[in-house]
């Protein structure tokens, strides 16, 4: 005698699998996925350079990073870690250029009031790179990247 599984068991064992084929899926592309504070402007990346037209060392994040202040001391701040110049000192105050290398849009803050405004902002699009903006050219303090509609 032969024992037929129903339709509805074949049916639950082809969840099963396509459920663990999913769960598999996301560790075989994990290595491609980029490195934040790695010194390395990666696709998937929001990169700060030390200097204009995106010279010297850099720091790089991932989109999905709030940073609501750069930090202002060696001991606790984000730092330009490739090598060139600025090498070793902190962002805030510090990155004359960015690269946007996301699907999210950037804005860029200044680290405090400029002259009558409590805070100005520079907006980054999508996979572009630019220098910062005279009122932000090394005064900024912290960034967000967001969804744009």
């Amino acid at each position: 005698m032969s024992i037929t599984p129903s339709p509805r068991l074949a049916g639950i064992a082809s969840v099963v699998v396509l459920a663990v084929s999913a769960l598999a899926a996301p560790t075989a592309t994990a290595g491609t996925r980029a490195t934040e504070q790695n010194g390395i402007c990666e696709d998937g990346e929001i990169c700060f350079y030390y200097g204009s037209d995106l010279a010297g060392s850099l720091s790089d994040f991932s989109p999905g990073t709030r940073v609501d202040d750069y930090g202002d001391s060696l001991s606790n701040c984000y730092r330009f870690i490739s090598p060139g110049a600025g090498q070793g000192q902190c962002i805030k105050n510090n990155a004359e250029s960015i690269t946007n290398n996301t699907d999210f849009e950037v804005s860029l803050h200044t680290s405090g009031p400029v002259g009558e405004y409590d805070d100005m902002i520079q907006f980054i699009g999508t996979h572009f790179s630019e220098n910062l903006d005279e009122n932000l050219k090394n005064y900024n303090g912290w960034h967000i990247a967001y969804k744009g509609i």
